[in-house]
């Protein structure tokens, strides 16, 4: 009994007549085994998209206000994917993952690390709103749409009616950062900590 794998010794996809022959041990003559030949068509198993929505999620400006990640095709890494944005169910944008990541080439996941993407929402999507957003890449072989990873994400892009209150943004020098945020009535405010104590 014997087997022999011939994935990757023939072209996948394409008819091949297979025959298989044993060796006489004494004469050293090959000859044919019965049902030899045969036709044979290995075809590659498709694989899904893989891929991640790796952007901003929750209350952002409208300079944060974007869908971005990776997205690749493990049947053949090379190829540039589609990838869709959806706000609440319905398509906003489309682009292509072929952007240079550099975390991406030293993690092999892409050839050069050209499969990301980033997307501006500001424009498309309603500010000062929460929004369902769902990112999507397109199989290459089969055309179907697929969710990525860490998708969907909550996010409210808040507009351009805020003013600043001061240089440093909450009126006292002695601010060191935020340490909390709240809606309130549609106002988005900021809880921080400073050292005059």
């Amino acid at each position: 009994n014997f087997s022999v794998d011939l994935w990757g010794l023939i072209s996948p996809g394409v008819d091949h007549l297979i025959t298989v022959q044993a060796q006489d041990a004494q004469t050293g003559e090959w000859v044919d085994l019965s049902e030899t030949p045969r036709t044979l068509n290995c075809s590659e198993e498709n694989v899904l998209p893989e891929g991640f929505h790796d952007a901003v999620e929750g209350i952002q400006n409208q300079f944060s206000c974007i869908a971005e990640g990776w997205a690749a095709d493990p049947n053949d890494r090379d190829i540039d994917l589609n990838v869709r944005i959806l706000s609440d169910g319905a398509e906003v944008a489309q682009t292509v993952a072929g952007t240079f990541r550099p975390d991406l080439e030293e993690a092999g996941v892409c050839p050069g690390g050209t499969c990301s993407f980033s997307v501006d929402l500001w424009g498309l999507i309603s500010p000062d709103t929460d929004h369902w957003i769902t990112v999507q890449a397109q199989d290459a072989q089969t055309g179907e749409w697929v969710d990525l990873s860490s998708t969907p994400k909550l996010l409210t892009c808040i507009g351009p009616n805020w003013q600043q209150v001061n240089t440093n943004g909450f009126g006292d020098s002695q601010t060191n950062g935020v340490i909390s945020l709240q809606v309130f009535k549609n106002r988005l405010y900021a809880g921080t900590a400073n050292g005059s104590g």
